[in-house]
């Protein structure tokens, strides 16, 4: 099937904010896609360094290309609020300055997106240096491994009517707009996972990411957005009290989880259970769980001990014996614990 002859329209959203150092790159990037029906709309956030000119030259040289400049700094969430409300297209994509589309970007996701008749596709990338070396490859999903961190990651293609149906990016929500967008994508939208590699992330010293790690004022703002964000999902699902407390416990203690599991396991996974549907597996919801208070208690070697042990042989074994985990990690774990 050539899906160039098809007649779907595709809108790419690039917020830019002082990004000439990458612009060029992301934008040949898109121009390079096999899939050439497209439109690029450019949301230039008051750049104060070359974007604008970068912007505009490219523009000149493509129709495809419209440039929005906002009259005052607006930072990423409201940016991609008003492209996507400048978008025509069926199916919206959007990335950023300094990330980078492989070719057949466009091609392999709308293909998916079309031949299983989904709301969401998203699939693997590659996580760069500055450099463009590949520092290591993401496998992004499964979907149910939302609650735990962003899964879906940075490789994606969504109809609009999932961006009109969830009112757009929430501006409160600075640093985790797009994973406040998933979340609340969850339960009202059919995803798929693509399992190919069709997306460049970079990782460099001004990238948000590296800033949400290093910089305390970042750091502490991504732990507030964090915790509204699940305090409203709580909300929306009916989560008990102890479901919202060991999601914040793994998204912002990262200590103690193990224990505050355990003593809550039914409550939890009714939870769970409630939370599944067609699209959403229970086992799948649990075992992203189970991982994540595996990897926080491998972390914590303050709490290996012969006591934990035995907790989790009585009430959680999958914690150490679920058969995806790294085996040599569990029998570090078990000696630790012994040994303590």
């Amino acid at each position: 099937m050539n899906l160039n002859k098809k007649s779907s329209l595709i809108s790419i959203i690039l917020p830019v904010y002082n990004g000439e150092n990458y612009l060029i790159s992301a934008i040949e990037s898109i121009l390079a896609q096999t899939y050439q029906n497209f439109e690029l709309i450019i949301v230039n956030d008051c750049s104060t360094d070359r974007s604008l000119e970068i912007s505009e030259k490219y523009q000149k040289k493509d129709s495809r290309i419209k440039i929005i400049s906002n009259s005052t700094n607006k930072k990423l969430p409201i940016s991609l609020n008003i492209g996507h409300q400048s978008a025509k297209g069926k199916y919206i994509t959007w990335t950023s300055h300094d990330n980078l589309l492989k070719k057949n970007f466009l091609e392999e996701l709308l293909s998916v997106m079309e031949r299983e008749n989904v709301d969401i596709v998203f699939s693997n990338y590659d996580i760069i240096r500055s450099d463009n070396s590949i520092k290591r490859i993401q496998i992004a999903g499964p979907t149910e491994y939302l609650l735990i961190g962003n899964y879906i990651g940075a490789s994606f293609l969504y109809r609009k009517e999932v961006f009109e149906g969830l009112n757009g990016f929430d501006p409160e929500l600075f640093l985790i707009e797009d994973y406040d967008f998933w979340m609340r994508a969850l339960t009202q939208y059919q995803f798929f996972n693509l399992d190919k590699n069709l997306y460049s992330y970079r990782i460099h010293g001004e990238s948000l990411t590296s800033k949400i790690n290093l910089e305390e004022d970042h750091g502490n703002s991504y732990n507030i957005a964090i915790s509204k964000m699940f305090e409203r999902v709580a909300k929306d699902l009916n989560w008990s009290e102890e479901m919202l407390s060991c999601i914040k416990r793994i998204h912002l203690n990262k200590k103690e989880v193990l224990g505050y599991y355990l003593r809550n396991k039914r409550i939890i996974e009714l939870d769970l259970k409630n939370m599944a549907t067609k699209n959403l597996d229970f086992k799948k919801l649990k075992l992203g769980l189970i991982k994540s208070i595996r990897i926080i208690l491998i972390q914590n070697k303050n709490e290996h001990n012969l006591k934990n042990l035995m907790k989790i042989l009585k009430s959680e074994r999958s914690i150490l014996l679920e058969n995806t985990f790294n085996k040599r990690e569990t029998l570090g774990l078990i000696k630790n614990s012994l040994f303590h």
